[in-house]
């Protein structure tokens, strides 16, 4: 017989799944500054579930940050 049975092996891949689920639907966090502009100094934070995407539009350029 093997070192598992098939009960322990169900219940660790329902505990995988449940660590994988968890993984995926944790809280992302983006953070952007940019300083020196001709504007002044410019942060922004976002955080929220899922993936994060934010984008910065200054008279110097235009900076994108994201998370997956």
């Amino acid at each position: 017989m093997g070192m598992f049975s098939k009960r322990k092996m169900v219940v660790l891949a329902m505990v995988l799944v449940g660590l994988i689920g968890l993984g995926i639907a944790a809280p992302g966090y983006v953070s952007v500054s940019v300083t020196g502009g001709a504007g002044g100094d410019v942060h922004v934070e976002q955080a929220g579930f899922g993936p994060q995407r934010l984008r910065v539009v200054t008279s110097v350029g235009i900076v994108e940050s994201q998370t997956r």
